[in-house]
């Protein structure tokens, strides 16, 4: 078998031919191959993001629950100390109320002898118009 000049020339280029064809089969496989990964990577950093954005939307939400939790126990703490505060106001109220209605009451039987049309008031003027208070003993 003795091939000629010509032989060999068709032959190399078929195999090169073949070999270009070859090559770019694979380098076509292999692009592929690193699109799918590539592709696959960006899908897992992508749910990684939105699992890590869902994870810190959760604790903002549980911040400010935390926070207004807090605030409102505070505001419900100075409630409480302004009503007490209110309370004891009252208290010393009615018990200036009760004094006084035990002076008047004291007054009253001292005061006796003076008819009963008239109202006992110690800071009233006296009947001489001079505007100095009653000389009742208190």
């Amino acid at each position: 078998m003795n091939l000629t000049t010509e032989m060999y020339i068709i032959l190399i280029s078929v195999i090169a031919f073949l070999g270009g064809v070859i090559g770019f089969l694979v380098r076509k496989r292999f692009s592929e191959a690193r699109i799918v990964s590539a592709k696959e990577a960006a899908k897992h950093l992508i749910e990684e993001a939105e699992k890590r954005a869902e994870i810190l939307k959760k604790e903002a939400l549980l911040q400010a629950k935390d926070r207004f939790y807090q605030e409102k126990a505070e505001f419900e703490k100075g409630t409480v100390e302004k009503r007490q505060e209110i309370q004891n106001l009252e208290k010393r109220i009615i018990q200036r109320e009760s004094h006084l209605d035990k002076k008047i009451e004291l007054l009253i039987p001292r005061n006796g002898n003076q008819s009963p049309g008239k109202n006992v008031d110690p800071t009233r003027k006296n009947d001489s118009g001079t505007g100095e208070k009653s000389s009742c003993p208190s």
